[in-house]
């Protein structure tokens, strides 16, 4: 049986302080995204969801033409979510 080798990496301080601050910009970003979703699209994240799981359920019954009609409702639900949250966006910049 062999021994693994350990390799010891010496991280220069600033290649740590960029790291640093890169995941800090991460966890802004995420932050952010946070606080651009409204109510509207938790539904329409909530539709998806509810859209896709039956979709998995018919198709795994037996219902496999079922199943991929109401799949196909995914994206859609997802484009009708785009475009009511750009119409809202334009309707507040007027």
């Amino acid at each position: 049986m062999r021994a693994c080798p350990v390799f010891f990496v010496v991280i220069e301080s600033d290649v740590l302080n960029r790291a640093k601050a890169l995941l800090q910009d991460r966890i802004i970003l995420l932050v952010g995204v946070r606080a651009v979703l409204m109510k509207s699209d938790y539904f329409v994240l909530a539709s998806v969801v509810l859209s896709l799981t039956l979709s998995i359920w018919l198709w795994f019954s037996g219902y496999k033409e079922a199943g991929q009609f109401v799949g196909l409702w995914v994206p859609s639900i997802i484009g009708m979510g785009i475009y009511i949250k750009i119409a809202l966006r334009r309707k507040a910049l007027k």
